[in-house]
């Protein structure tokens, strides 16, 4: 498979997103919104995208970094791999394996678990593939899901362990070039009202992926709710050369008068 169509297919994936005043969109859309654009054939085939165990063990790798609140990071432990989504050399079936037992196309679309819960089985996936962009943005919409009090849980709940900052932090130590991790990391972030942290995700993100229309749009409107409106503009203006569809960045630079 080529891996700059299939991280183009991926990319393509986050253009659902769609609200003006926040990175591609609310996180809160409903389930139903979601699986209008979701439930895509190109996208399922793609579940067998090109990945190879690496050498780093699941204990080396555990879980760094920490909690918005401050704590400590932590989660199971143990699984296969850690493997690579973006990895060119291939080992398909035992990819197929875990996406057959734990990340199927219900579980990416929110809609009923493969095996206890939806977030049992999105766990398994982001153990056993840490850096599994499409599994990373399910986990995301799944805490900020109204749906049976997931977010509570989630984030808030008093014995929540691992919210998606922590996958996220994880998925960034397994594979720290990896840039698309960084968009979705930057997307969170800025929904979290983290701006400065979302920024710094982003400014990587934008190195990494220097033709990434979804990271230059994403990081000016960061800068837009940081009030650096000139560099936002310069961004908006990278975003939209590349191809960025959508308007809601340069709409928000006109009301404050740096759009012409």
């Amino acid at each position: 498979m080529n891996i700059t169509h299939s991280n183009r297919k991926r990319t393509q994936l986050l253009n659902g997103w769609r609200k003006h005043d926040a990175p591609r969109g609310s996180l809160l859309r409903s389930l139903s919104t979601v699986a209008k654009w979701i439930v895509l054939p190109s996208f399922v085939a793609s579940l067998s995208a090109p990945v190879f165990a690496q050498f780093m063990s699941q204990t080396q790798l555990g879980w760094p970094g920490k909690r918005l609140d401050g704590t400590n990071c932590r989660g199971n432990s143990g699984g296969v791999g850690p493997f690579d989504y973006t990895d060119p050399r291939n080992d398909e079936e035992t990819l197929r394996k875990i996406y057959r037992a734990h990340f199927a196309p219900q579980v990416e679309r929110l809609i009923h678990a493969q095996s206890s819960s939806l977030l049992a089985d999105l766990d398994y996936t982001l153990r056993a593939i840490p850096n599994q962009h499409r599994a990373l943005f399910s986990v995301i919409r799944l805490a900020f899901l109204r749906r049976r009090d997931y977010a509570g849980r989630l984030i808030y709940g008093t014995n929540a362990k691992t919210p998606p900052e922590c996958y996220l932090q994880r998925a960034i130590k397994f594979r720290p070039n990896d840039g698309q991790v960084r968009v979705l990391f930057g997307i969170y972030l800025f929904r979290r009202k983290q701006y400065k942290m979302a920024l710094a995700q982003l400014d990587t993100a934008t190195k990494l992926l220097p033709t990434s229309a979804e990271a230059h749009y994403n990081r000016g409107l960061t800068l837009v709710k940081l009030k650096r409106f000139k560099l936002a503009q310069a961004e908006a203006k990278r975003a939209y050369d590349l191809g960025y569809p959508l308007h809601g960045l340069r709409n928000q630079l006109k009301k404050r008068g740096y759009w012409k």
